[in-house]
């Protein structure tokens, strides 16, 4: 349980730091267009509010499957950052 915990936690600053690293690139009249594994909408749904919080970015996320939404980014679906549960799928 100590283990998953520390993973998730991981999980969540990783995320932090690229969606911070995108957001300093971006003007607050503009959006990021995230597209998010459904495993992750807890942990997402946080950094969503801070960003729109604390850098005045709009963020707007699609939640599905990992393999739904790559194949959605390569028939030419508009997002700025994927995020996989799945690594095939992240490499796909």
């Amino acid at each position: 349980m100590v283990l998953l915990n520390f993973k998730n936690k991981c999980m969540q600053y990783a995320m932090l730091c690229c969606a911070l690293a995108l957001a300093a690139q971006v003007h607050a009249e503009q959006a990021i267009t995230v597209y998010a594994a459904a495993s992750l909408t807890n942990a997402i749904a946080d950094v969503d509010a801070m960003l729109e919080q604390q850098k005045r970015v709009r963020v707007k996320t699609s939640y599905a499957g990992s393999s739904t939404l790559a194949k959605q980014i390569e028939a030419g679906a508009p997002a700025d950052v994927f995020i996989s549960a799945d690594e095939q799928w992240m490499n796909y």
